[in-house]
């Protein structure tokens, strides 16, 4: 997914969670899970995503637009998470912005994240994380 809230702790009780978590997780995993790729150790932690935006990896402005109508919208739950973060151990929120790099194009890639997203992020206690992607193979045919 494109973009996602993601929520980790070391003692994350992940199904206490989905028993009152109102949006369904993308993905759910627990601590001592192997991981998919298998030269990985088990999983140290336990969490879930949660996506925030759907729209494609070339369109971050619509990404950021779709996230802070997200957080608008939960902004109960997200407060009620933040505050579950508090009482676990090791405990992270990051809402992950997954973008198409335009590095093979340009000499500097340059990404704007308006301030009401950084100020709706900090409200949630998130933090943001963008992950850059090459182009499919499919993007990269078309434009040959």
């Amino acid at each position: 997914m494109p973009c996602n809230y993601i929520f980790t702790a070391n003692n994350l009780n992940v199904d206490e969670v989905l028993e009152w978590l109102t949006i369904e997780p993308i993905t759910t995993w627990r601590k001592g899970d192997t991981p998919f790729i298998k030269s990985r150790q088990p999983l140290t932690c336990s969490g879930f995503k949660l996506a925030t935006s759907r729209a494609d990896f070339i369109d971050s402005d619509q990404q950021i637009q779709d996230t802070i109508d997200f957080i608008r919208s939960n902004k109960t739950l997200l407060l009620r998470l933040k505050d579950l973060a508090t009482k676990l151990e090791e405990a992270d929120i990051e809402v992950d912005f997954g973008i198409e790099t335009r590095m093979h194009d340009v000499g500097v890639q340059m990404d704007h994240w308006s301030a009401e997203l950084i100020q709706l992020l900090a409200e949630i206690g998130a933090g943001l994380q963008i992950s850059q992607y090459h182009p499919s193979v499919e993007e990269d045919e078309e434009m040959s």
